[in-house]
């Protein structure tokens, strides 16, 4: 079958006379191998630093694996001779690895977004970011069947999809597609803003704040890939280009999916880098989460230029001051944030959960603050 027998949209002619090549698939192989790395160094800040490993942890391996099972079934349908237009070219096989490939795609994003809201639970701790996320995880169960079985039985019998010659029916492909790329675009946001609010109260230092903030726009981008994915295999498919929207289906699903495990471990490897670019994470600087208060007595009696206290949502706090010269002198908690003398020798305050990670960070830092305060004495 020559070229002109073939309906080529102008995205499939660039690779040259309507031939999808390996250049095109290099992304999806690339995206795999980061994600590997990823998820290893995830695994290894667990492991060897926080010594915390948790069920999302385990969640997020399983995610790779299917990572690496849709990579393998993209190189061996390409080695074969799949996304070419000539005589080799099979619309059957092009069909059954599309069905595969959606099967196994719909499942990964779905595991990942069910591993970021388990990270969630480990951290916060408030009822109704809690509630929030075991509807999410609830939700995802439909968006797994539907993305699922919706594809598999799109036809009746199943084989009509790959043989339309057969008796039988199929539903509208392209109204199938576009539901679960909504429904996968919903999740992803849902999931991506559901923690701001809590966030957005922590007093995190200038440069947490600045980490999360980048954090969250990694984030972004998987819903911007979500939205190219199917947006491309639309417009192929529009285009009367079945071959090239099949093959751009399975290319965006697999960078979508990569895309979205590396966001997931992010925030995991934030005790890491804060190991190896100490000065990335921890501020030199007071920041705008701090406290001024200017004039008070230091031990010896004399005032000092000011002191900066750390306060966070859990009430501890910490007052460190600087003398006339610069230095800091010894920290101290200010008399307002001690308990009453006639109080019960016992917290006042709710101890912070230990699942907080976010608060637990705040209180490296001043930890840290203060040794270094210390040392320099």
């Amino acid at each position: 079958m020559s070229d002109q027998d073939h309906l080529v949209s102008a995205t499939a002619a660039h690779f040259g006379a309507g031939d999808l090549g390996l250049d095109a698939l290099i992304p999806a192989v690339l995206c795999t191998f980061v994600a590997s790395i990823v998820v290893a160094l995830r695994w290894y800040t667990r492991c060897k630093i926080t010594h915390c490993i948790g069920l999302d942890d385990y969640v997020i391996l399983l995610s790779l694996l299917l990572s690496w099972a849709m990579c393998f079934i993209i190189v061996a349908s390409v080695t074969k001779g799949l996304g070419k237009y000539d005589d080799a070219t099979d619309t059957i096989q092009v069909t059954k690895l599309v069905l595969v490939n959606n099967s196994i795609w719909t499942v990964l994003v779905n595991v990942t977004k069910a591993s970021i809201l388990m990270q969630y639970l480990r951290i916060f701790s408030g009822r109704i970011i809690r509630r929030s996320c075991h509807i999410l995880a609830f939700l995802l169960i439909p968006a797994i069947c539907w993305g699922t079985f919706g594809g598999i039985f799109l036809c009746k019998p199943v084989a009509k999809l790959w043989q339309p010659e057969l008796p039988g029916y199929c539903r509208n492909a392209q109204t199938y597609w576009c539901s679960v790329a909504a429904v996968d675009i919903f999740l992803d946001f849902s999931v991506l803003i559901l923690p701001m609010p809590s966030i957005a109260g922590l007093h995190l230092p200038r440069k947490q704040k600045i980490a999360t903030t980048l954090v969250f726009v990694m984030g972004f981008l998987v819903c911007f890939v979500s939205v190219v994915r199917v947006v491309t295999v639309v417009v192929a498919s529009q285009q009367g280009d079945f071959v090239m929207s099949g093959i751009w289906s399975v290319i965006w699903s697999a960078v979508e999916g990569n895309v979205g495990i590396i966001c997931a471990c992010l925030l995991s490897l934030k005790a890491l880098v804060t190991k190896l670019f100490p000065r990335l994470i921890v501020d030199d600087e007071p920041s705008q989460g701090q406290m001024r208060i200017a004039m008070l007595p230091d031990s010896s009696g004399q005032e000092v230029s000011e002191t900066a206290t750390w306060c966070h949502s859990v009430g501890s706090s910490m007052t460190v001051g600087f003398g006339p010269d610069g230095q800091p002198v010894a920290p101290r908690i200010p008399a307002s944030c001690l308990p009453p003398s006639h109080a019960p020798n016992r917290a006042r305050h709710k101890p912070a959960d230990s699942r907080d990670e976010s608060l637990m960070d705040i209180s490296r830092v001043l930890n840290h603050d203060t040794a270094q305060i210390q040392s320099n004495r």
